[in-house]
């Protein structure tokens, strides 16, 4: 029995000194953590790259977790991706690891981009887990828990930074989130006598207004012109949502016919908003779409210069000068 003892002490001082002393690679080190990852998953992830048996790294992990009184430092595993030098120890390893933040990577959504567009650059991204690029639009709805919702117009334009590695689910449910809460906060200033009805005309109307203008302070008077329509009855009439419906027949030109072709995204030929938002709607667009500027302009056409901006009119007949002033320009650059 004595020798038994003697065996276990000598056997402890043994693994003591092998997680104190000896390095875990002789290299640099990448180690990646899955989300809910446990300390015996990552043992045998760090174990395929290093010098070390998994069950040495996973004895030496559970042993930091019990000494959490004495150290007063919970092991707390964060997913992500981490760059560890050669110089860690089997026992130094895991304190590392929960120091340390794990490795970033930023993915930019862009302002007035279709669902499509952000699907495309979320799919091309090659730091990102892609569970999702096989599913179509309806049950990556489902996954994120809104299955009556239509994609287009609900993920929020912006750079997004999350752990490399991370499953591309966690971009979307970032954007997501993100358009909810911020169409919430400008949703409830509505003014009294808005002619939106609910939080998808206001991201619906913000998706147009976000198509219809390149110069950030026409946006409330674009908007201005839209409200004004609507509440006069008026059809919208506005090219992008026309495009919207042409899809991939859209090949940079719209032509006559393609504004008198019926589809339930032609503004020409039906009145209102469209059955879903067209485009990503930035912050600003959004608070343009609730609070419009206070004009009588149901009407606006490019100038046709160098500055990106628009001329506005009251009447018909203002507007149609302004055109034959659009197209004028047009020719005189030709």
């Amino acid at each position: 029995m004595k020798k038994y003892f003697i065996g276990v002490i000598l056997f402890t001082a043994l693994l003591c000194l092998l997680t104190l002393l000896v390095p875990v690679t002789t290299g640099g080190l990448n180690v990646s953590v899955p989300s809910g990852a446990s300390i015996k998953m990552v043992s045998k992830n760090i174990a395929k790259n290093s010098l070390v048996p998994s069950w040495l790294l996973e004895i030496t992990g559970r042993l930091s977790t019990l000494m959490i009184p004495i150290t007063r430092q919970k092991i707390v595993l964060k997913p992500g991706r981490y760059t560890l030098e050669y110089s860690q120890t089997v026992w130094s390893i895991w304190r590392t690891l929960n120091q340390q933040l794990p490795q970033m990577v930023e993915i930019k959504l862009l302002e007035g981009w279709n669902f499509k567009q952000i699907r495309i650059a979320i799919n091309r991204h090659t730091d990102l887990k892609h569970d999702t690029i096989y599913l179509d639009d309806a049950v990556l709805m489902q996954r994120l828990g809104v299955p009556e919702l239509h994609p287009e117009g609900r993920f929020f334009p912006d750079t997004y930074q999350v752990s490399r590695g991370a499953s591309d689910i966690t971009v979307y449910k970032a954007a997501f989130e993100r358009m909810r809460k911020m169409s919430s906060i400008v949703w409830s200033t509505k003014p009294a006598n808005s002619v939106l009805k609910s939080v998808d005309d206001l991201i619906n109307l913000a998706a147009i207004v976000e198509k219809e203008t390149a110069a950030a302070s026409e946006r409330g008077l674009v908007a201005s012109v839209f409200h004004n329509r609507l509440n006069l009855g008026m059809r919208l009439q506005t090219d992008p949502t026309v495009i919207y419906g042409m899809g991939a027949y859209y090949q940079g030109n719209i032509r006559k016919t393609d504004l008198q072709r019926d589809t339930p995204y032609n503004t020409y030929t039906r009145a209102g908003l469209p059955p879903t938002p067209i485009a990503a709607p930035s912050e600003a667009s959004l608070w343009a779409a609730i609070n419009p500027s206070k004009t009588n302009f149901i009407y606006f056409v490019a100038k046709g210069d160098d500055s990106g901006r628009s001329q506005f009119s009251t009447t018909l007949s203002q507007h149609n000068r302004a055109v034959t002033d659009y197209l004028s320009r047009l020719k005189s650059f030709k």
